[in-house]
Formats: C-alpha cells, structure tokens, sequence
C-alpha cells in the first residue's frame, strides 16, 4: 500500500521492522522482506549500494531453489553497468532449474541492454522452447519490472522486437504474426495487430 501512494519511508519502516522481528528467519519470510526493501532501495530510492546489500542478504536466507533474489541482483547489476555479474546471475539460476523458462529470458535481458542483439535472441528462444513444452503452471515468467505474469505471446513479441533492433524484419513480422495467433487479451491483440499493419506486408 505505502509503495502505491509513494510514500517509501513509512514502507521502508515497516518493513526495517519486519526484518528486525525476524532476523533469524525463524519463520522464513526474511529473504521476501529483504528483496522488497532492496527494490525500493533500487527503483525509488536509487541507493545501489543498499540495495546490493538486501539481495545480497536475501539470497543467504533464500530456500535452495529460490532464484529471485539472483532476479533482482542481476537486474540491479545491469543498473549499475555490472553486466558480467548479471550474466553470471542469470547463468546460476539457469544452473538451479534448466527446465525453467524464466532463467533463459532473464538472460536474454541482460543481453539486450547491452545491445548483444543476437545473443538476446538465442536465450529467449531457448526459453520459448521450454516454455512451449512445460506442463501447465509448472513455471511461470515474470515480466521485467516483475508486475505482471508473461505469457508465450508475449515472448514472441519480445523476440519480434530483437528482430527488428537487427533489421530481420521478415523474422519479426513471423514472429509478429505468432504472438498475435496465441495471444488472448484483446489490447495485447490491438497492439500487436497495429504493429503489423505498420511494419509488415500484406
């Protein structure tokens, strides 16, 4: 609620309480408390260094399988031009679950902000793949600010826009045209429709 209204201290209050109340994880939520106060040390606060501090924390008191707190590390590490680290986040949580699609298009983001366009394109493909043969609800992939869930349309809509970032524009339009037939939400169908009547041939 606090985040929503912009009112950061008194969230970061509750939640400096919250980890106060649990320091020794006794009841296992310290590494969720520590990524939230890390986020808004990241995204609202810009204090890099604290931030790293509470994903660095979180990631100690993270079960075994749990890989966003390394999410949120690498995304910062990109923030701060660190991109070695966020590659080599990215690749351990590949490590952790290499069936799970969200590693691979972590990494792909990774790969994008640093305009390794075609690289990119080869890791969000990779979690296509998986995505395409999981089973259902077996994982899912969060979107990139992490405020949305991301569904299989949405990664061929990504991908379409790597293939326009390199001038493969007969790749998009494919790619353009696939996210359209999966996608089920009638604006994500607008948008993806006015892109290909802007871009692609009839």
């Amino acid at each position: 609620m606090y985040k929503t209204i912009k009112n950061y201290d008194k969230a970061l209050i509750d939640y400096n309480k919250a980890i106060e109340l649990d320091a020794d994880n006794l009841y296992g939520g310290l590494s969720y408390f520590l990524n939230k106060r890390g986020l808004i040390y990241q995204k609202n606060l810009k204090n890099f260094d604290k931030a790293l501090a509470d994903f660095n924390s979180a990631i100690k008191f993270s079960e075994k399988d749990d890989k966003t707190s390394y999410y949120y590390r690498a995304d910062l590490y990109v923030k701060m031009n660190d991109f070695e680290k966020a590659i080599a986040d990215c690749e351990l949580t590949i490590k952790m679950s290499k069936k799970n699609p969200e590693g691979y298009y972590k990494l792909a983001l990774v790969y994008n902000s640093q305009d390794r366009f075609n690289k990119s394109i080869t890791q969000v493909t990779k979690s296509i793949t998986l995505f395409e043969i999981m089973d259902d609800g077996e994982y899912i992939i969060n979107s990139e600010d992490y405020s949305y869930e991301l569904y299989i349309s949405d990664l061929y809509h990504y991908k379409s826009s790597l293939f326009n970032k390199i001038g493969n524009k007969d790749l998009m339009c494919e790619d353009y045209n696939t996210a359209l037939s999966l996608a089920d939400d009638p604006e994500k169908k607008q948008e993806i429709e006015l892109l290909i009547s802007e871009n692609c041939k009839n």
